[in-house]
């Protein structure tokens, strides 16, 4: 039976760590009574032993010096003796839980990253009790990394939970409830680590491992952890929160309601559904405190099984008969879309008995909706953290047209008037029968014994693999269902911000710099430039390229990308894992190495490579689709999300119309963007070809 071993950092008393720049950090109220309240939970409901429990905390005595002796203190030396003694006890496939509690924030690198980071470089740090000692120092991103990877190393099971701030980007705040000091430190510190050497801590940080999509991304960041979950109190441009939550005792935000989600888990519950519960508990509280999740959002909580994650939007908050959800415009949601509403722990959302009710949108901003219930199913009284899955994105929908230019086949096995029944049985919205005055985004044609999806201009579709055989019974109903997977993938390429006064437009700036052979991530880029400027890049199968993204807005931007694939699908490429959206802060950018691959057998293909920006926070997970042909995860709860996509703010197909119209509504739709590019993949010995 696998062990449980928990490190427990909690700090309410500082030294009081004055910085030389006259700022220093405060001391806190809620770090250890967290700490007491985790132990206690792991403690009566795991029945952890409290020899594998090992507990480092700061509380202020009567004469301003810790109560605790100096070996149970959360120094920097005991901190990283904490994680290294855990890693010699712990044994493959034991569960590891670490929890910190106190200040975080940013410092300048040290000298060893400088070629990494560059010399401004900035690290992301937990703050000791001691850094304010004549040797004190932060325990750093690169060291932490380089920790957490020795655990993941050695096979063991690791959750890690940040109740801190990062507060680079944010506005100072001069409140004792914040675990943050809002500014970077750039305070000269020794650069020697007692985790490892310097050279040490750069091999690992440069050896992470990258993603693994048909376009890779090359990345070794802290914040795209893989094999272990990462839970932080915020995003790098907020605070973290601690105040009273029961009686006079103050907690932080994320640790009181982590404990209070743990209590109600149930079975094959997973670190997704735990984190959107606590999304929408602190939500709920504070709306500039937004929980992250980071890495294997799929396994289960504290076990080792892996459950297909079907990503649906969490309601954020419920007042009376109206809820508001986190998914809005710039998810296809218009006033009147109708979501299906489950429990927080429901698993089948495929079948309507399991719904709790249905809610209709009123109102809907770029990343999110009021909505009002307009159908409860059980007496369940709706909560934040319940799950919300579309069942239609509104009065305004995209239809793909579908014209039928096939023949019967001479044995009668397949008839026109069989694809269309099928065509008109559906009530997705997704795929109609093209009228005798209108133009068909897809037509469908006959060769020899097969059936072949054709575009307007009558050029086949590239890879729709395997061939359909009109011969084949099973074939009208696999053809119907490609030209809805075809839908929600042009839905979903199609899907921008129209408004010509967006802001974000022109301030998100996104281009791939160039292509390179060879490429080790974690090394320097040296791209060379493409061969041609055109919108879409030729590129070979195998190279790397470069996607260059810089906000030159005035607030932070949440950033996440998507590849449209060759083979249909669509997968998100970062964050990378767990993770919903990076932040990236004014005046900064960021270099996302894309190696870029074919699927077996195919000879050229192009991905397409989408940026979404927005201010406000969201999932776009639910724009996900597997490869052509594949089911889709999750009992079917991704279909059902990504049912009858709106296409976003002009060129709809009208209501009982044969012309597309143009319309522009009065929303704020300036809160969020999307940027795509294209690259043509081919085989080596294509590159030459015309």
């Amino acid at each position: 039976m696998a062990n449980f071993y928990a490190l427990l950092i909690g700090i309410n008393h500082y030294l009081p760590n004055k910085l030389p720049s006259g700022l220093y950090y405060k001391s806190l109220r809620g770090c250890v009574q967290d700490i007491v309240r985790v132990e206690k939970f792991l403690r009566e409901h795991f029945k952890v032993p409290a020899e594998n429990i090992l507990k480092l905390t700061s509380t202020a005595g009567p004469d301003q010096e810790p109560l605790e002796p100096s070996d149970q203190l959360p120094s920097y030396r005991n901190i990283v003796d904490g994680f290294f003694n855990i890693g010699q006890r712990a044994e493959p496939g034991d569960q590891v839980y670490i929890h910190y509690s106190g200040h975080g924030g940013r410092a300048g690198t040290t000298e060893a990253f400088y070629e990494v980071k560059g010399r401004d470089g900035v690290d992301e740090v937990l703050v000791p009790v001691d850094l304010g000692g004549s040797e004190g120092n932060y325990l750093r991103d690169t060291e932490l990394h380089y920790l957490l990877r020795r655990l993941v190393d050695k096979g063991l099971l690791v959750t890690v939970v940040l109740d801190s701030c990062h507060a680079g980007g944010a506005t100072r705040r001069a409140e004792v409830g914040i675990r943050g000091m809002g500014e970077v430190d750039r305070t000269p510190r020794l650069s020697l680590s007692r985790v490892a050497p310097g050279e040490e801590l750069v091999r690992a940080w440069r050896g992470s491992p990258a993603a693994t999509r048909k376009a890779q991304v090359g990345s070794g960041w802290l914040l795209e952890p893989e094999g272990y979950v990462l839970l932080a109190a915020c995003r790098a441009n907020e605070y973290a929160n601690e105040v009273v939550f029961e009686g006079s005792e103050v907690n932080g935000a994320l640790s009181y309601w982590l404990v209070d989600s743990l209590r109600r888990i149930g079975p094959r519950f997973t670190y997704k559904l735990l984190h959107d519960r606590i999304l929408a508990k602190v939500r709920n509280q504070f709306v500039d405190q937004t929980p992250q999740l980071q890495g294997e959002g799929d396994r289960v909580v504290f076990g080792a099984e892996r459950v297909p994650v079907a990503f649906a939007v969490p309601i954020l908050s419920v007042n009376g008969d109206s809820v508001v959800i986190n998914a809005g415009r710039a998810h296809g949601l218009s006033a009147g879309a109708r979501l299906a509403v489950f429990r927080a722990g429901e698993s089948d959302r495929a079948s309507a008995a399991h719904r709790v009710a249905v809610i209709e949108t009123t109102t809907c901003d770029a990343v999110t909706s009021s909505a009002a219930i307009v159908e409860r199913t059980a007496t369940d009284k709706i909560e934040p953290g319940f799950q919300a899955l579309p069942i239609t994105s509104g009065p305004i929908r995209v239809a793909r047209r579908i014209r039928l230019e096939t023949t019967d086949t001479n044995d009668g096995a397949t008839t026109v008037e069989e694809i269309c029944d099928l065509i008109n049985g559906r009530a997705d919205g997704l795929i109609d029968l093209a009228g005798a005055a209108l133009g068909a985004d897809y037509l469908i044609t006959t060769d020899g014994d097969e059936f072949v999806i054709r575009d307007p201009a009558g050029v086949a579709l590239p890879n729709m693999r395997p061939w359909l055989s009109i011969n084949d019974r099973e074939s009208p109903a696999r053809l119907i269902e490609r030209l809805v997977h075809l839908s929600k993938f042009a839905n979903v390429r199609e899907l921008e911000n129209h408004d010509p006064h967006s802001p974000l437009l022109t301030a998100l700036q996104v281009e791939l710099t160039g292509v390179q052979s060879q490429f080790v991530p974690g090394d320097k880029p040296a791209p060379q430039p493409f061969e041609s400027d055109g919108h879409t890049h030729r590129m070979k199968d195998g190279e790397w390229t470069f996607l260059k993204i810089v906000n030159q807005y005035s607030k932070v931007v949440n950033i996440t990308v998507l590849d449209l694939q060759p083979d249909w699908g669509i997968s998100q490429i970062y964050p990378a894992r767990g993770g919903a959206f990076e932040t990236l802060d004014p005046g900064k950018g960021l270099l996302l190495p894309l190696k870029v691959t074919l699927p077996p057998g195919y000879e050229s293909g192009n991905d397409i490579i989408k940026v979404f920006g927005a201010i406000e926070t969201s999932s776009f997970r639910w724009l996900e689709l597997p490869v052509l042909d594949q089911p889709e995860s999750g009992n079917g709860a991704r279909r059902a999300a990504a049912n009858s996509f709106a296409k976003m703010i002009s060129t709809f197909p009208a209501a009982n119309s044969s012309s597309r119209t143009v319309t522009v509504p009065e929303t704020r739709e300036s809160e969020w963007v999307t940027h795509q590019v294209e690259i043509q993949v081919v085989k080596a010995a294509q590159t030459g070809t015309a």
